[in-house]
């Protein structure tokens, strides 16, 4: 099914369906950034985090019938001190998303990228 959107960098294999930016920022630096962005996002609750392997899972839960989705990234070092970010975002339910996954990508990415340039 069409349940499932992935975010990463250009290069990354699988073919993301986003390229996911180029940061000029460290990755720790990146990572506490999405830690703080998240919980403000609309119907999004903290999973889990492993700030040693800058990696965290999120539980976005959908208004109506509270379906949960789960999205998951990491952040991982580029060239030059700087950083990008995988997010995949997958439903626990259901064959197709109706485009879900891909919005709640792309919401963590406009709020990442309000807050940090890329």
């Amino acid at each position: 099914g069409h349940s499932e959107y992935l975010a990463a960098p250009a290069g990354f294999t699988p073919t993301p369906g986003i390229a996911s930016p180029i940061y000029h920022l460290p990755p720790a630096a990146l990572f506490a950034t999405l830690q703080a962005i998240a919980p403000t996002l609309p119907h999004t609750f903290v999973l889990d985090t492993v700030p040693q392997s800058l990696q965290a899972a999120y539980v976005i839960r959908s208004p109506q019938a509270n379906f949960p989705d789960i999205l998951e990234l990491e952040v991982v070092a580029e060239p030059n001190n700087q950083s990008s970010v995988i997010i995949y975002s997958h439903s626990i339910y259901g064959e197709s998303d109706y485009g879900k996954n891909h919005e709640h990508i792309t919401i963590f990415l406009n709020a990442l990228n309000a807050k940090v340039a890329p």
